[in-house]
């Protein structure tokens, strides 16, 4: 799913989005040729994530502009009006 509802942005660079389905796509901050690494996960029981890779993340919201996962901050760049 391309589009999303919120979009946030860590101090290094990634991305996590936030899609219409619910899925969180976590984007890693160095691309490659304009190839970049992608990570779609889904929570599971919150606050775990359960990822593509088959792995887990553990997500936090420590408020409406801040979203926290595996310990690094993300800050809300976009949302839907």
């Amino acid at each position: 799913e391309r589009h999303s509802f919120w979009i946030w942005r860590s101090d290094a660079g990634a991305t996590v989005n936030r899609t219409l389905n619910g899925d969180y796509r976590i984007r890693s901050r160095s691309c490659l040729g304009g190839f970049c690494s992608w990570l779609s996960c889904r929570v599971s029981e919150w606050p775990m994530l359960s990822c593509s890779d088959g792995g887990t993340l553990r997500a936090q919201v420590p408020d409406q502009s801040r979203f926290n996962i595996d310990g690094t901050e993300y800050v809300r760049v976009r949302a839907i009006q």
